[in-house]
Order: C-alpha cells, then structure tokens, then sequence
C-alpha cells in the first residue's frame, strides 16, 4: 500500500478534472464544506462540528487499515448497519469512504442515500459480484474497477456538480459521467445509510468501513492512502 498525499481539484469550468496544490484551498473552504466526518473510531459520532452522530445497530470497532485498535467499524453482512437521519442531498458534492470486504460474491452496500424525491439524485457505493459499483448522483451504477485481491482496503471517492460526476479509486480518477436527479421510488430513503441498502433490511455490507466524509463542495483536499 502506498503512502502518499495528493490534492484534487474539481473544476466547472470546461469540465475538467484540475490538479490543485494544497496552498490554493483555505482550510476555512474546506471546513466549511465538511457537512459529516466518521472517523469511527470507537463511535458514530460526527466530527465535521454539526452534530450528525449515527445510530449503530450491532456493529463493533476493529482496527483500520493502519492495525489501530477500534479505529473502524466492523459489519458481518447479517444485520449490522449504522443509520443517520439526516439527508444531503446537494448539487455540489463529494462522498468518501474507506472499506475492506470480506466477500464480493453478494451484493452489498457500504454507503447509500436513494429517492426518487432527491432532487440532486441517490448515491451509493457498493459491491456487487466482484465489481465495486459507485452513483456520485442519479447516474447508474459505475463499474469502477473488478476486485483482484482479496481481502484489502479501497478507498472511493464520489463527486458530482451541476454537470459533471467523478469517480476515484485509491486516488487515481477512474471515470466522468453526467450525474442526473434519479433515485428510487420502491422502498425510498432519503436519510444516509452505512452498510445497508436504503431499505435497512437487505444488501448488508461483510467488512470493514472507516473515515466516511461528506462535503458540500466539488473541490477539496482529498487525503488518502
């Protein structure tokens, strides 16, 4: 695994993907922008300052990728999940997450939001025999990459605007779409779910989750691997 920084930024202009030093974006922007941060280290509790701590059902802490003790969550795909009642549904955003599956062979999901009454559309990132799927906004599912090797970590990254979508594996841009106002009318959620589908009761996720943020922006500082 490599250790590394790089800085994203996402442009409107010409629709494309500008490369930013860190010293372009204030930390205020940033900050400013975070809406919810998980670090899930021990908890559910939101560190972004806007008081949007989840609710887990059954599942525990177990170490990240780093081996730290109790610094992610662990979810056994047979009912474990962490619900939020809460909703971010904006045209300009980013959602980001880490996770270590167990098992590709089902389909399952790590992170959704899915109605047919958001305006700015569903997202979701997610597993699906032996591809990772992502939705940054009403799009269908991306096939980002298949999986190789199990088990390891994987880093996504979903982000949308008014035109654009993009997609990050592990930091490399993966691919652009049109995102769209779509999502679900059966079974509708319009409230952050992890490691559920929006129903809450099927596709539950067998791994590990950690450090989930969401951000009302489409250019910030992503710190990965």
């Amino acid at each position: 695994m490599l250790h590394h920084r790089f800085y994203l930024g996402l442009a409107l202009l010409a629709l494309s993907c500008v490369i930013l030093p860190y010293q372009a974006q204030s930390q205020f922007t940033l900050q400013d922008s975070m809406q919810l941060h998980y670090p899930l280290d021990g908890n559910a509790l939101d560190e972004s300052g806007n008081g949007f701590d989840g609710t887990i059902w059954k599942a525990v802490p177990t170490t990240d990728r780093y081996g730290n003790d109790s610094s992610a969550y662990d979810f056994d795909g047979a009912g474990d999940w962490i619900d939020l009642d809460e909703t971010f549904d904006y045209q300009e955003r980013t959602v980001t997450g880490w996770a270590y599956t167990r098992d590709t062979t089902d389909d399952q999901f790590i992170l959704n939001q899915d109605a047919a009454s958001l305006t700015y559309g569903a997202f979701a990132y997610r597993y699906d025999e032996g591809d990772i799927k992502a939705n940054a906004g009403g799009e269908g599912a991306v096939v980002i990459s298949p999986f190789d090797t199990l088990p390891r970590w994987t880093h996504v990254a979903m982000i949308r605007n008014a035109t654009t979508s993009f997609y990050y594996l592990d930091g490399e841009l993966f691919y652009t779409g049109t995102p769209s106002g779509n999502g679900s009318f059966s079974f509708p959620n319009v409230n952050f779910v992890i490691g559920v589908d929006r129903t809450e009761m099927n596709r539950f996720f067998n791994g590990k989750v950690d450090d989930v943020r969401i951000l009302r922006s489409s250019q910030i500082l992503l710190d990965t691997i």
